[in-house]
């Protein structure tokens, strides 16, 4: 499945996101536009790394950087495992949990974002970290059944370019799952995964795709009452 018509960002330190466009699209294309603007938390931290110069504050002195013998995934995931420590509250929308056992598996809760179907809901991701991360993307897939275009029913597998060819090692698994929250609200009908769900779009039948989208988030998403 092709995925390379997903949005990608451009992202900065200071000022936020600075730019968003198709993946077809020239630095100067006059189809660029600005993210929404809580597409980030303030104060949401980037990797930084010798040959990436981004702005912005410097690790503290107790952060955890990679020791000689140990991968450069390891020590990137216990860098990671202290900033979602000390940043816990600066996403309400995000919840990242890493695996006791396993520094390389984790999970992610995110909320459904408002004024879409899944509002209310809330959605599972697991996170598979290759031990070459950040120089490679982490597996990330829904594990609560959803009803979009971009993501397998069965599988939970998402077509996003920042998982596939469109990756940076400035991105975290905090603004991966911001990015995939962004994905939820903004379907790509022309590069579906479930395909049910991308006719309904390219359709043109909006209230026959989030009817279905709110079941599903009713049924799958949403504590039971009672």
């Amino acid at each position: 499945m092709d995925c390379s018509a997903r949005r990608w960002w451009v992202l900065g330190r200071k000022s936020g996101p600075s730019v968003i466009g198709s993946a077809h699209d020239s630095p100067t294309s006059p189809s660029r536009r600005l993210p929404p603007h809580n597409f980030f938390p303030t104060g949401q931290r980037l990797r930084v790394f010798p040959f990436v110069l981004l702005s912005g504050p410097s690790p503290s002195d107790d952060a955890t950087f990679p020791t000689p013998g140990s991968s450069s995934g390891e020590g990137s995931c216990e860098l990671e495992y202290k900033e979602v420590q000390r940043e816990k509250s600066a996403d309400p929308d995000i919840q990242l949990i890493c695996d006791d056992s396993n520094i390389f598996k984790w999970t992610a809760l995110i909320k459904g974002p408002s004024e879409t179907p899944f509002e209310g809901g809330v959605f599972q991701l697991a996170f598979s970290i290759p031990e070459q991360y950040p120089l490679l993307p982490p597996q990330v897939r829904f594990l609560t059944k959803i009803f979009h275009p971009n993501v397998h029913f069965k599988t939970g597998e998402i077509c996003l370019d920042i998982l596939k060819n469109a990756w940076s090692p400035a991105w975290t698994l905090q603004s991966v799952c911001r990015a995939i929250i962004a994905l939820m609200a903004h379907p790509e009908p022309d590069s579906p995964l479930n395909c049910d769900s991308g006719n309904l779009l390219r359709s043109g039948d909006i209230r026959g795709y989030q009817s279905m989208a709110r079941m599903y988030t009713r049924l799958a998403a949403m504590p039971k009452k009672g």
